[in-house]
């Protein structure tokens, strides 16, 4: 049976760092057969692992690239990712990115299928500072995106219902 992996990484001690994880969070707690949605949180590397036995796997992430757009989509095709992009691998191993994530697992043999990320355009990350409005807001449009990939690969797709409100009583507190 061919599965799905949808996986929310970033710290939400960093305010729009957070939004992967807090998303991810969220679309776990709905339960589909095909679907799996976890909240990686700021695993890094220690990630690789869950990327085993899935044929498509959506990333949730900030993106601090030089983006217009408030949400992106971009395909990852980790056979191309080149030597500079994994080279780049940070010394802390808190800090992958989805195309690093996605080639390792790839050329280790334990992911052999398509990746996507959904990223936010990050605008403020700092420490220690909650989600921000603007993240909360554009979420709903976060699924919207997930769930056309999912649709595109014959995959169920999730609800929203309820996400604004959990949003709230979940991500936009620092919570030590």
């Amino acid at each position: 049976m061919r599965r799905a992996l949808v996986l929310g990484i970033g710290n939400r001690m960093y305010g729009e760092d957070g939004f992967g994880s807090c998303l991810g969070e969220f679309l776990s707690k709905q339960k589909l057969s095909d679907v799996e949605a976890r909240d990686g949180d700021y695993m890094g590397m220690g990630l690789i692992g869950w990327l085993e036995g899935f044929s498509l796997v959506i990333f949730l992430d900030a993106v601090v690239d030089d983006v217009k757009e408030d949400l992106v989509v971009y395909k990852i095709v980790p056979e191309n990712a080149t030597y500079e992009e994994l080279a780049e691998l940070p010394v802390d191993a808190h800090k992958a990115s989805p195309t690093q994530l996605a080639a390792f697992a790839k050329r280790s043999g334990i992911f052999d299928g398509e990746a996507y990320l959904v990223g936010l355009k990050a605008e403020k990350v700092c420490w220690p500072c909650p989600l921000t409005e603007r993240a909360a807001n554009l979420m709903p449009l976060a699924v919207d995106k997930v769930n056309e990939i999912l649709r595109k690969y014959g995959f169920s797709t999730f609800s929203k219902e309820g996400l604004e409100e959990w949003v709230r009583s979940n991500c936009m507190e620092i919570k030590f």
